[in-house]
């Protein structure tokens, strides 16, 4: 666990900085699960392997981030940044994504906070800037990362994101447009799949940069994600469109730490009706969830029909008789004109997405923000 000493002032400073590495990752993750406090509708990542798999999906490179109390061994805050390639106006950049960043209440001061994001300054000169989401009923969070400080980056609000939960016998959908066949990916597709990405990047701003090697290989960015999970729409022989079921269970489950008073009321009688259809029902408190990520959703023109072919085609898969029966998990921000598309019973979890730009005049605002919920 290397201690980042030249990032503090002074002989005997109260807090140390550390970059977690090896076996203190699973101690880290056994003390998040300890310490997290929770209110209204809170969720957490569950690791069912090593921590480290975990991370992988994050980025190409990531840092798990501490500070720890002399006086009593404690860690008083953690934070996770992950470096990734995205489209910013058309052209990749690298960024940083900030995640699980967690101080305990006690702590929750200037000198903890600081170092975290000293270490963060440390390990990402060669980034364009840096990215985060921040649930929206965390505004002690929101607003401290909002703060204007001397030294510090300075964040500002992009706006809100949903995050959908949908089961898949819920998604009703008018028939697809005349033209437009959906299909499962192969190998041959990628060349051209990638190449339709990076024409619709300038729609997009931080959509996420993938080689055909982060597809094929088992591990990584895209981990357990294969070309077969991959859906095309094409017309004719030309991609128009594509999205991906991302199954995490390997490596992490997603668990609910609380609901909010209405839904754990009527949760019992709305397990009930779900059973009854055949859907994925909700769990209790502090059990797993059952879900698939759709992800890499690119769709030419944010063209509705093309979007509507492909969730057609999500149901006839992950619906059908003998499947697990998992919940769909989609992230839009508030500003995606395919929003309209879910018009169909689901459940949403509303967040912000705060950006800092890492010392460059660069503009975000040409494009609709998208967030890979898979690499959260």
């Amino acid at each position: 666990m290397p201690v980042l000493l030249h990032l503090i002032k002074g002989n005997h400073p109260r807090f140390i900085p550390y970059e977690i590495m090896g076996e203190e990752l699973e101690v880290l993750a056994l003390w998040l699960e300890r310490h997290r406090n929770s209110s209204g509708f809170t969720f957490h990542a569950r690791s069912n392997t090593a921590f480290q798999n975990m991370l992988q999906p994050k980025g190409s490179h990531t840092i798990v981030a501490a500070v720890k109390d002399t006086h009593n061994g404690q860690f008083a805050g953690v934070g996770i940044i992950s470096k990734k390639k995205v489209f910013i106006n058309g052209s990749i950049r690298q960024i940083a994504y900030v995640s699980e960043l967690f101080i305990q209440e006690k702590y929750r001061n200037k000198s903890v906070f600081g170092l975290l994001f000293r270490i963060l300054f440390h390990y990402t000169k060669d980034c364009t800037g840096y990215l985060s989401t921040v649930m929206e009923d965390n505004n002690h969070l929101f607003e401290l990362l909002l703060q204007k400080r001397r030294g510090m980056i300075q964040y500002r609000d992009l706006g809100k994101l949903k995050t959908m939960v949908i089961t898949p016998q819920a998604i009703n959908v008018p028939a697809p447009t005349k033209g437009i066949k959906t299909m499962m990916a192969t190998v041959s597709d990628l060349d051209a799949l990638l190449h339709f990405r990076a024409q619709q990047a300038g729609r997009h701003t931080f959509l996420p940069f993938y080689t055909k090697e982060d597809i094929t290989n088992s591990s990584g960015i895209l981990r357990d994600l294969c070309t077969e999970d991959i859906l095309l729409a094409k017309r004719g022989h030309e991609i128009v469109g594509c999205v991906a079921i991302w199954d995490q269970s390997y490596i992490k489950t997603w668990v609910p730490d609380n609901y909010p008073f209405w839904l754990n009321l009527v949760r019992p009688a709305l397990n009930l009706f779900l059973k009854i259809k055949g859907s994925p029902t909700l769990p209790k408190a502090g059990e797993p969830v059952s879900y698939l990520i759709l992800s890499m959703l690119t769709i030419r023109e944010d063209d509705i029909n093309i979007f509507r072919a492909l969730l057609q085609r999500i149901k006839e898969r992950t619906a059908a008789p003998g499947t697990k029966g998992q919940l769909l998990v989609l992230m839009m921000h508030q500003k995606n004109p395919l929003l309209s598309g879910i018009d169909f019973t689901h459940y949403t979890i509303k967040s912000r997405l705060i950006f800092a730009a890492n010392g460059e005049d660069i503009s975000v605002d040409h494009g609709i923000p998208y967030v890979e919920l898979g690499a959260l």
